[in-house]
């Protein structure tokens, strides 16, 4: 999935979006900070923004 992305993303312009839906304190919920951590880490490509 990330060589797709980094294809998307390079060669049509195309942006992956990361939504984390979950209310804070409730399960799932992770910062923004922690969402750009895991992007990071897998490789992704998608853009993090904190809508917050």
């Amino acid at each position: 999935m990330q060589k797709t992305q980094k294809t998307a993303k390079d060669e049509y312009g195309v942006e992956w979006v990361t939504i984390v839906s979950s209310a804070d304190g409730h399960q799932g919920h992770i910062s923004a900070d922690q969402a750009k951590k895991i992007v990071e880490e897998a490789g992704a490509s998608p853009r993090c923004k904190n809508s917050g």
